[in-house]
């Protein structure tokens, strides 16, 4: 966690007890940002693809953190084989839910982003 957003580290390929996992340790840092708008940053490494279930789940987990004043996602690729595969996978997902998205080059970049749709939420 880094002032208002929830720094999100995610190495692939995972599985459905990864999401399950994922989501019990991330929502005890969204129950401590969600009086106030926040976003969250997503690092990805590795491959990270889900099979079709866990991605449902992800999709659902999405959806709900977005009722806690989640206010927007910024994606960043690192060092990523098929990185056109893998960012059309996760579009597909952020396509699921209403959640503002972008992906981004770097972290600094989607850093900034990221504060400027917190600071346009409040």
């Amino acid at each position: 966690m880094s002032g208002s957003a929830l720094i999100i580290e995610g190495t692939g390929p995972a599985n459905i007890e990864a999401v399950q996992i994922y989501q019990e340790r991330a929502q005890r840092f969204r129950d401590m940002l969600k009086e106030a708008p926040w976003a969250s940053l997503v690092l990805l490494r590795g491959e990270p693809l889900l099979p079709p279930e866990a991605k449902r789940m992800l999709i659902e987990i999405i959806r709900y953190a977005s009722t806690q004043n989640l206010v927007a996602t910024g994606v960043v690729l690192q060092d990523l084989p098929h990185v056109k595969t893998i960012r059309h996978f996760w579009t597909s997902i952020y396509d699921e839910t209403t959640l503002p998205y972008q992906f981004f080059d770097n972290e600094e970049q989607a850093r900034a982003w990221l504060y400027a749709q917190i600071t346009a939420a409040q």
